[in-house]
């Protein structure tokens, strides 16, 4: 069962989904695309950063929908009629993958080169301690 944290956490990142999603209709006659494609990217992988790869992977396919929904022509309606917008959903989807998936990994990896420098400090510390109780003797 998640935490309230944990739930606290998925509710403001989909509350930021949604108000850059209501900005950016908005604005949709003044912004490309690719600006928007940005916007999400960036929301991902900042909810990835601080919340892990399932957020990052429930927001990038939240993503892929709120592109297809609001901002490929037609409007409001989930259908992609042209080979290329499928491309770029497709590509969309692809990069937020991969970006979570990479930050994720060296997230793991920054975690464990940390857990090993703990333990080679311990062992330090436990070696001069016993060079200092042989010298005693």
């Amino acid at each position: 069962m998640p935490s309230g944290r944990t739930l606290l956490t998925w509710a403001g990142w989909l509350a930021i989904v949604a108000i850059a999603t209501i900005v950016m209709v908005t604005m949709r006659a003044r912004i490309d695309q690719p600006h928007v494609v940005l916007v999400y990217l960036l929301i991902i992988l900042f909810a990835s950063a601080s919340a892990g790869r399932v957020l990052g992977f429930t927001l990038a396919s939240l993503s892929f929908s709120l592109i297809d929904y609001y901002f490929q022509a037609p409007y409001s309606k989930m259908m992609v009629d042209k080979p290329v917008d499928w491309l770029a959903l497709i590509a969309f989807l692809v990069t937020a993958l991969v970006s979570t998936q990479l930050l994720a990994r060296a997230q793991s990896e920054a975690e464990e080169s940390r857990r090993r420098a703990v333990e080679v400090e311990s062992l330090a510390r436990l070696g001069r301690l016993a060079e200092l109780g042989s010298g005693l003797v």
